[in-house]
């Protein structure tokens, strides 16, 4: 117990109590160790469970903040800032309420103002620790100015590139910097520029297979794309490649 409570080789200290039973005439101590909330370290070092290996990850700062996101017991984008409704973009509730309408006439969105969207969505959230109500991460990539959302995330982007004729560089490229809406617009628009749209009959009427396509990649690339992580996600065109689903989005062009 003393080396369990010693800071210089638990941080923090690990409280508590020893059971002491007896079996077969031997003597046994049950040792109870709740999951703790807080980064814990021994001897100055962070360890990290990964299947059946501790991994020591101190002097790696992406794995200790994963670690920290983590322990948050929440998830990184219902982070509460201290930016106010003055700090997000009035016209993309308006965008909303307009794709609200196209889909129900009796959406309860329509006749909300902003303050009351963010909150039926879940975007205000209370912050347990410092008690105050604040606008999320989430609300900020969402509606936010562009201005608010590089001062509160600055490594999010999307890099679009296309690399068919120079494929040391680009033939052309689009950084993305802006809230999810119209980086899906962008997005979308990128990659209808530069792949091409074949005749597609579904029945008797003419579809567009790429737009569909386009929908769900860009889509889902923004929807289950880490924003805790500093690494810049890329969308690629080229004509032959790897595909690396943890940063890249990269579409071949046959």
């Amino acid at each position: 117990m003393t080396s369990i409570n010693n800071i210089n080789k638990f941080y923090p200290p690990l409280y508590f109590p020893i059971e002491e039973i007896q079996i077969e005439g031997k003597i046994v101590l049950i040792a109870n160790v709740p999951e703790c909330n807080q980064v814990c370290r021994h001897k100055g070092r962070i360890i990290d469970r990964n299947n059946d290996s501790d991994i020591d990850i101190t002097d790696n700062f992406e794995l200790v903040r994963q670690l920290y996101i983590r322990k948050g017991g929440s998830y990184f984008v219902n982070t509460v800032t201290d930016f106010t409704l003055d700090d997000l973009q009035p016209y993309l509730f308006e965008r909303v309420r307009i794709m609200t309408r196209n889909r129900s006439l009796s959406h309860p969105w329509i006749n909300m103002n902003d303050e009351e969207i963010l909150r039926a969505s879940g975007l205000i959230m209370k912050d347990s620790v410092k008690q105050k109500e604040g606008l999320t991460l989430a609300a900020i990539l969402l509606f936010g100015k562009d201005t608010t959302i590089v001062s509160a995330l600055p490594h999010h982007k999307t890099d679009a590139i296309v690399r068919i004729e120079n494929t040391n560089r680009y033939d052309d490229r689009d950084v993305i910097i802006t809230n999810l809406l119209e980086s899906y617009d962008r997005m979308v628009a990128f990659c209808q520029k530069h792949l091409s749209n074949p005749f597609i009959l579904e029945g008797a009427q003419s579809i567009s297979a790429r737009d569909k396509i386009l929908r769900e990649v860009c889509a889902n690339s923004l929807v289950h794309r880490n924003y805790a992580s500093g690494f810049v996600s890329q969308l690629v065109i080229e004509k032959e490649c790897y595909l690396s689903i943890q940063v890249s989005l990269i579409l071949v062009v046959n």
